[in-house]
């Protein structure tokens, strides 16, 4: 054979750069950690209560799908996912990711929750969103898909300065208040509607926005 004979190094180089680049998008190909409530009835703030035994942090995803969840202290997280299960208690619930669904299910307490200025939340499925006594206030970004949305007890609604509501319902859906009290939807940010069908807001609706 003519010449020098061939060296594995380059291969090997090339090798440990694939490597590299590998342990760099591993992390976001495999998503974050998701939390997923274990408990029928109890406090956030109780370890037990979650299914990895650890209480969420802010970059963790919250997952619940049936129960309650007292929320007692101020917490902050990425994104939720709730289906089915309430989020109550007296304390603020914080959003701060891209990721969070809202598919059934009811906020209640006198707490709040927000969506923080960079976080979206995507309201989904043809059942009911319900807002008993809770308010409920976005700086960011609502993506309102499917679903009526119901409140009552003094909840309010607070699309605030620099938030976005989407309207995005082409299915004639509602905001209404089943329960009593005073259910009030006030927008100082941008509501915005591009679809077909009617949406019917049978509660008060103060548009100090656009």
């Amino acid at each position: 054979m003519n010449g020098a004979p061939l060296t594995p190094y380059p291969l090997k180089k090339l090798w440990l750069s694939v490597v590299a680049a590998l342990l760099l998008i591993l992390p976001s190909a495999f998503g974050q950690t998701v939390i997923s409530w274990g408990s029928s009835t109890g406090s956030w703030n109780t370890l037990g209560n979650w299914t990895l035994g650890a209480l969420p942090t802010t970059s963790e995803r919250v997952s619940i799908v049936g129960g309650n969840a007292s929320v007692d202290n101020n917490v902050t997280v990425d994104s939720i996912n709730l289906s089915n299960g309430t989020i109550s208690g007296t304390a603020d619930l914080t959003l701060t990711g891209s990721g969070s669904t809202w598919n059934s299910g009811m906020m209640a307490g006198t707490g709040t929750t927000f969506i923080d200025t960079a976080a979206t939340l995507n309201i989904s499925t043809t059942s009911s969103h319900n807002l008993n006594g809770r308010d409920f206030t976005n700086k960011g970004t609502i993506n309102w898909n499917q679903g009526s949305i119901s409140g009552g007890n003094g909840a309010i609604i607070n699309n605030a300065t620099g938030g976005t509501f989407n309207d995005l319902n082409a299915s004639s859906y509602s905001i209404y208040n089943p329960y009593g009290g005073t259910f009030v939807f006030t927008n100082n940010g941008t509501y915005t509607r591009n679809t077909t069908g009617t949406t019917t807001i049978s509660t008060t609706f103060d548009n100090n926005g656009t």
